[in-house]
């Protein structure tokens, strides 16, 4: 199931395992489909951005749709993404647009 996967990929970024082969086979996956949850999106975009892997079409899906649901995500979940694409170099500017646009959504609220 994508929830467990991405609470994998997770747990192996925080001890920092880099296994490059089963890190291949989740990139090859999110290539074709991101997790449909966009908690388990920016879990799996921040673990492998933390490890390094730098899998520009698996990064790119990921951000995509967490960007197309940026509007349902926290600040906190917004800059790790965010920070998650310029750690390994990923210029995703449509994805970032959206983000900075939910950032400053959720910002003016504080007015």
């Amino acid at each position: 199931d994508e929830t467990a996967l991405c609470d994998v990929l997770y747990a192996n970024s925080k001890l920092r395992v880099n296994d490059s082969k089963w890190l291949e086979n989740c990139c090859k996956r999110f290539e074709v489909k991101a997790p449909q949850s966009s908690r388990d999106s920016v879990l799996a975009l921040h673990s492998l951005a933390k490890v390094g892997v730098r899998h520009e079409a698996a990064l790119n899906s990921l951000a995509n749709f967490v960007g197309e649901h940026a509007h349902s995500l926290n600040c906190s979940e917004l800059a790790s993404s965010s920070f998650a694409l310029g750690r390994v170099g990923i210029r995703n500017e449509n994805a970032m647009a959206q983000f900075a646009a939910s950032s400053l959504e959720r910002m003016s609220g504080f007015n």
